[in-house]
C-alpha cells in the first residue's frame, strides 16, 4: 500500500518550473537490472533479513493504492499504458538512446519494500525511464533516511 511507503523512496528531482504531478506505475516491480539483483543477493549481516523480505514481497506484483497525501501531487497509471507508450516511442524514434524521448510518459516504477522484523531497516527499488536504483534506508526517529554508510545500487536512488 502506498501509504506505508517511506516517503524517502519518492524523492524525485523536478525542476522548479515543473508543475506536473508525479506519475507512478500502478503495479510494483522488482529489479530486472542484473547488477542490482546481484547487489541485493550480496547483502550480508543485518541486511540479509531485509533482502530476503524484499525478495519474498517482490515475487509477485502488487497494486499501489491511492493514498490521501504523499506530500506531492501524483497519479497512478497501469503498466499496460506505459508499454503502449513504449511501443509508440519505438515506432516514432527507432533506435533511441536511454534519454527520455520528447512526449514520452515520465514515470516512476516502485518495488514492494523489504523490511527487517523491527521495521528499522528497509530496501527499495526505483526505476524511471532513464535509470534504476536500489537503496537501503534506516529508520531515524520518525523518518526514513539513507544511511551515510548504507550502500546503494544504480543511479536513481
Amino acid at each position: 500500500m502506498l501509504t506505508r511507503m517511506p516517503s524517502t523512496v519518492l524523492c524525485w528531482r523536478r525542476t522548479s518550473a515543473s508543475k506536473s504531478s508525479i506519475i507512478l506505475m500502478r503495479e510494483t516491480e522488482g529489479p530486472a537490472h542484473h547488477d542490482c539483483s546481484v547487489f541485493i543477493s550480496g547483502l550480508s549481516g543485518e541486511w540479509q533479513e531485509v533482502a530476503q523480505d524484499f525478495r519474498n514481497k517482490n515475487a509477485l506484483a502488487w497494486l499501489l493504492q491511492p493514498a490521501k497525501s504523499l506530500g506531492a501531487e501524483y497519479r497512478l497509471i497501469s503498466k499496460a499504458e506505459i508499454m503502449a507508450d513504449d511501443a509508440r516511442i519505438a515506432k516514432q524514434y527507432p533506435g533511441h538512446s536511454n534519454a527520455a524521448p520528447p512526449g514520452s510518459i515520465d514515470y516512476i516504477a516502485l518495488s514492494a519494500i523489504g523490511f527487517n522484523a523491527a521495521r528499522t531497516k528497509a530496501l527499495a527499488y526505483v526505476r524511471t525511464r532513464t535509470g534504476t536504483g536500489v537503496t537501503l534506508l534506516i529508520r531515524s526517529n520518525s523518518s526514513w533516511v539513507r544511511g551515510s554508510k548504507a550502500p546503494t545500487c544504480g543511479g536513481v536512488a
